[in-house]
Order: structure tokens, then sequence, then C-alpha cells
């Protein structure tokens, strides 16, 4: 097997943490014949975070996940967690997320799991009661739900950082072609309105998204997240396959957008992020975004979060 993905893994990290990276180096370790099948790294514009994705299809996997939690210090809340849904679960089609933030002290990890075995939006609701979620994020899941037209969730989530509560994250596919796109963009468009977007954010929305999104069956992701006690208040949607201008064309035609996506193109060798994560806020102008890139020549991107 070639060693394509984990090279490129610990050279992203090593490129973009500096001397920051040792740690994150040993973590990746963990995940080195993972990253050899599946590799997908993770930066943001301000070169403030880094990260990789990966993922597999057993219980070895979810040890090494459940190892990584505990090396970077996360909560035994998050840890019992990951082992509850890795369980329902059945270890497959999982998905793991380990990344590193900038603060005034080095870097900070932070974790997610995903899972992608689409269970009904009824079972995952009556679950979220027994994980603790109140009725605030029950309701918000099934309204989305509701919104988006779907009765399954596409992936079952959780992020997680050292000291705070366990982030709950459920994802729902959209899938565009000629004959849904429309409505694919009226759907998405009432999350807008829901999470209080103004006149000018849907404005701003109905020109990025329709020059963003792809009609060849290609499939979009849109999240909402919450602790057990709030839910956010604001959602993500992932579009696949942005050209870096693309990229930056969603916050304003962004310079440094720019460079930070074509820079995560160029280290891997791609001329398009597989998905660009839009984060929409009701208290700011402008969306934030998030950067994955695939490296090439392995396993395909198609259906992650």
């Amino acid at each position: 097997m070639s060693s394509r993905g984990f090279t490129a893994t610990r050279a992203a990290l090593r490129a973009r943490l500096g001397d920051d990276a040792v740690g994150a180096l040993t973590v990746a370790e963990l995940f080195a014949a993972s990253l050899d099948r599946y590799a997908e790294l993770i930066a943001s514009v301000g070169g403030e975070l880094a990260g990789f994705m990966t993922r597999g299809e057993d219980r070895e996997f979810g040890a090494q996940t459940a190892s990584a939690l505990e090396s970077l210090g996360m909560s035994r809340a998050a840890c019992e967690h990951h082992a509850a849904l890795a369980r329902w679960m059945e270890h497959r089609r999982a998905f793991t997320k380990i990344e590193w933030v900038r603060d005034g002290a080095g870097v900070a990890p932070l974790a997610a799991i995903y899972f992608r075995r689409r269970p009904a939006v009824g079972d995952v609701v009556a679950r979220m009661a027994d994980w603790g979620v109140h009725d605030a994020g029950r309701e918000l899941v099934a309204e989305v739900a509701a919104l988006l037209g779907k009765q399954s969730i596409h992936f079952v989530a959780a992020a997680f950082r050292p000291g705070s509560a366990v982030h709950h994250k459920l994802y729902f596919s959209q899938l565009v072609a000629t004959d849904t796109h429309a409505e694919v963009a009226r759907r998405v468009e009432t999350m807008v309105r829901r999470f209080g977007g103004t006149l000018a954010q849907i404005a701003a929305w109905q020109h990025n998204h329709a020059a963003t999104v792809h009609h060849n069956e290609s499939t979009i992701f849109v999240s909402v997240s919450m602790t057990a006690d709030q839910p956010s208040a604001s959602f993500k949607i992932d579009y696949p396959e942005v050209e870096p201008a693309r990229a930056a064309a969603w916050v304003g035609g962004d310079d440094a957008t720019l460079r930070a996506a074509e820079a995560a193109c160029t280290q891997v060798g791609c001329a398009r992020l597989s998905f660009l994560g839009v984060r929409f806020l009701p208290d700011r102008e402008l969306p934030s975004v998030k950067l994955y890139c695939d490296v090439p020549g392995l396993a395909s991107s198609v259906g992650r979060p």
C-alpha cells in the first residue's frame, strides 16, 4: 500500500503547525494505515487551524479513535459518547477528524466523529433524549429535517474539545441534479431564513449558492449542532468540488481566502477543494469558510461530511 496519505498528512501538519506539530504527528501516527486509504486535509483561512480526517469500518478503527481522544485529553463524557455511538453504528462507516487550533498557549486539540449510517430522524431524536439533549435541541433536529424534506440523517456526529461539553452534530444530505436543484435551493434558503438571515444575507446566499453548486448529481450537506442545553445559533453547508476563487467569493472576494484555498489545493496537488464548509452566523454579514482537500489517488470523499 502506498504511504501517500500519511506522508501528505505529516507534511501538512508540519507546514501549518511548525514547532507545535510534534504532538499532532504522534496522533496522526495512530491512523497511519487509515490515512493511506483515505486522507482529507483541513485548513482555515487565517492559518490558525490544521487537521485531517480519515475513516474506517471496524473495531480496530474505533479503538484507534478512542486512543486518540484519550491522548488528546478529551473528557470522560466525550470518550463515553464515542463508545456509545460506535456500538450503535456497529463500528461501520466511521469518520474521525482531528484538528489543532492556535491559541495563546500554543495549539489546542479538537476532535469530531461521524457515522454514515442514515438512521431515521425519529430514532435519532429519541436517542438524543438518552444523551441528555433537552427539548430545544431535539425539536431543532425535527424541524430542520422537515424543512429539508428528510426522513433520515446522513451523518450522526459529535465534536469534542478538552474541558467543553459534547457538541452533537447532525448532517442532512441534499442531492443536487438537473431536476432537483431548484427544490434544494428553496429548502436551503428556508434554513438561511430560519437562522435569522437578513435580506442582504439571503441575496448573497442565493447568488453564491447558484454559482457554487453542481447540477450533475452532486451532494451538499446541511448540518446543525447543539450541546445538551443549547442549540447552536449557526448552521453549516458543505459544498463539493469548489475552485479557490469561488471559495473566496463567499467572503466578498477576500484575498486571504483565495490564497489559503490555493495553498490548500497546491499542497496536495488538486485544482479544487474537495469540500468548502460555509457557516452562517446571524450576527455576521459574511459567513465563515473552512477548507477541505482530499489527497488524490486515494479513496473518494463521496458521502463524507
